[in-house]
């Protein structure tokens, strides 16, 4: 028996993912329903019971248990603590990056279908989505190189999801470098938004920080939120390796005063780097486990589901039901992500959420088909 087949029950605990009807079965909000690691816990308790709950800073610890985590890892060598801003989270930095390094009606491009907030990125700070549609083939997604070279022409950015969420892709060194040589040529900036990169369940993670090593406009952003599914905490750990840029992005911060820094978060993201290596290598097997079954069931009903590389969220494609799947799914309790937020070409798809025990994954997919069969 795994240590991720138990489950602490959430309900009537403020969880946001578990804030739903009596009966219900939330497989949606990217929460995953594992307790964080126990040395990640003790760290919090023992923080909390020194007393000292001040006004932080963060430690020369704290930096190098991030960097030595992403060099060990990811094999990102060259970070320096200078290149950091601690965000509370990844989309704050996504729409702080938007505000601080592109101009009104300026185009910044997005690779659909993508997490729904990499739009109010662009979209809510004045700036014009340009689309670079992922192109779906019969052994996943993949990047419309021709299209892009055409849209980084009249574009100031490209936010990048790697790993992609909702598609699961974990791209290739070759397919990065190809981007990436795009993107210089046009003078992009590049935010790469990396909150899924130590969910990799076939290939190797390759961060920006290496693929566009010397570049000077990059904001790459990183976080311990998911990987240890701490997200309560709010911390996320943005590099920025040109001081340019990062006064840039800094300014923007400061303007809207967003900062202060959170003593759980240090000491929570001191212990999960420092000590929980081995709990997610655990975990990556087991969220392999859930793939591979759940992937199998829905095949075994017709359905097809990408089989994601990265992440723990499937992507499935619902569409011979209804152009609105997830709607039809909460009316008999069962909670999924639609894919139309995700992007037009999104449309008839949900996103899935593969992290939870195999017990609960199991109940969830019995009710999907009971009512899918209902449908038929």
């Amino acid at each position: 028996m795994s240590i991720f087949d138990t489950f602490t029950p959430r309900a009537g605990s403020g969880n946001s993912k578990w804030n739903i009807p009596e009966g219900a079965i939330p497989m949606h909000v990217a929460d995953m329903d594992f307790d964080s690691p126990p040395e990640v816990c003790r760290a919090v308790a023992d923080r909390a019971m020194s007393g000292i709950m001040g006004y932080q800073g963060f430690t020369d610890e704290y930096y190098e248990a991030v960097i030595n985590w992403f060099n060990t890892r990811h094999g990102v060598s060259g970070i320096t603590k200078d290149m950091f801003i601690v965000s509370p989270g990844i989309v704050t930095a996504l729409t702080m990056s938007v505000q601080a390094l592109t101009e009104p009606d300026d185009g910044v491009i997005v690779q659909s279908p993508v997490y729904f907030p990499f739009y109010s990125a662009v979209d809510g700070n004045g700036r014009k989505t340009v689309h670079n549609d992922l192109i779906k083939t019969e052994n996943g997604y993949r990047i419309d190189f021709d299209d892009l070279e055409k849209k980084a022409a009249d574009a100031s950015m490209l936010l990048l999801c790697s790993p992609h969420n909702p598609v699961g892709r974990v791209w290739t060194e070759e397919e990065l470098n190809r981007l990436f040589k795009i993107c210089k040529k046009n003078s992009l900036y590049i935010v790469s938004d990396e909150i899924h990169c130590d969910f990799i369940l076939e290939g190797k993670h390759h961060s920006m920080l290496e693929v566009a090593k010397g570049y000077d406009r990059l904001v790459v952003c990183t976080a311990p939120s998911k990987t240890f599914n701490i997200a309560g905490l709010s911390n996320s750990n943005i590099i920025v390796p040109d001081k340019e840029t990062r006064d840039k992005l800094q300014k923007v911060y400061r303007r809207d005063s967003i900062g202060g820094h959170n003593p759980l978060s240090m000491a929570a993201t001191i212990a999960a780097y420092k000590y929980c290596a081995g709990w997610v290598d655990e975990l990556n097997h087991y969220l392999k486990g859930n793939r591979d079954y759940a992937v199998e069931r829905l095949s075994e009903h017709g359905i097809d589901a990408i089989r994601i590389e990265g992440t723990y969220l499937l992507w499935v494609d619902l569409s011979r039901y209804s152009d609105q799947p997830a709607a039809l799914l909460k009316e008999h309790g069962l909670i999924v992500n639609e894919g139309s937020t995700f992007g037009d070409n999104g449309k008839g798809f949900v996103r899935f959420n593969l992290g939870c025990p195999r017990e609960g994954l199991k109940k969830a997919l019995d009710r999907l088909f009971e009512i899918l069969d209902g449908i038929d």
